[in-house]
């Protein structure tokens, strides 16, 4: 039943995503075109402007509708009038929440994923084999210069696993957020941004203090609070909808 749920929710938020990022990657076509044909010319063309100003918004609406899907979805779904059905489903609660929470992650992850195949779509259909291959030569020569060619397939996988467990933090801190706001009935939203800030205060407060008295590098100890921190925000999401829900 939990993977006909995540089923449901990734379609669910497919509707409005979906387009916008195969209209991302259609516009990041047209603006490789579109450089490629005027390559040798001294300045921008307005079409080619209105392109990028098209690329670079689609990009951000993209990651801000998937902000507003995950809140909409979490609170509507589980603590609006489409609780009832939720609840009345064969489905623990805590499958409530991971369904919810993949069906955010994996669509966070596509976005980025088609963010960067905008970018490289560009440069494969914008720029000539001839200068794509000096560019390449000169970002190695700079990258050597900043001492960043020594970066290796671990320091990438570390970087993608801070990606992944801070994006993780961050979800859960909405879904907690919206948990505790929903305890104060009458105010809910406020409760949930007062909730919200106060968590966020409490985090940078944690992560500051105890970063120089834990014997791991700086990547380590965020990866590992964001984890341990999701975790606990997960857990009391889970509690105030097992024991506080009130849907009336």
């Amino acid at each position: 039943m939990l993977i006909k749920l995540i089923k449901h929710d990734l379609m669910a938020m497919s509707r409005l995503i979906a387009p916008l990022l195969i209209a991302l990657l259609v516009i990041s076509a047209a603006l490789g075109i579109d450089i490629r044909r005027q390559y040798s010319a001294e300045s921008l063309g307005k079409i080619t402007i209105i392109l990028i100003i098209l690329l670079i918004g689609l990009i951000s609406v993209a990651f801000f509708l998937i902000f507003i899907l995950t809140i909409q979805r979490f609170r509507q779904n589980l603590f609006g009038n489409q609780g009832y059905l939720s609840f009345a489903l064969p489905v623990s609660t805590a499958e409530h929440l991971v369904s919810k929470y993949v069906a955010s992650i994996l669509w966070t992850i596509i976005a980025c994923a088609a963010a960067l195949a905008s970018f490289w779509i560009v440069f494969t259909l914008g720029i000539p084999s001839l200068e794509r291959r000096l560019g390449i030569t000169l970002l190695d020569r700079l990258l050597q210069e900043l001492e960043l060619n020594t970066l290796t397939w671990k320091d990438m996988m570390q970087a993608v696993l801070v990606l992944f467990s801070s994006a993780t933090e961050g979800i859960f801190h909405l879904y907690v957020s919206i948990s505790v706001g929903h305890l104060w009935q009458k105010h809910s939203t406020i409760g949930s941004v007062l909730a919200f800030v106060v968590l966020s205060i409490l985090r940078s407060q944690l992560f500051f203090r105890l970063a120089p008295v834990i014997p791991l590098t700086y990547i380590q100890w965020s990866v590992c609070l964001a984890l341990v921190i999701s975790f606990v925000y997960a857990f009391f999401s889970w509690l105030i909808l097992e024991r506080s829900l009130n849907l009336e």
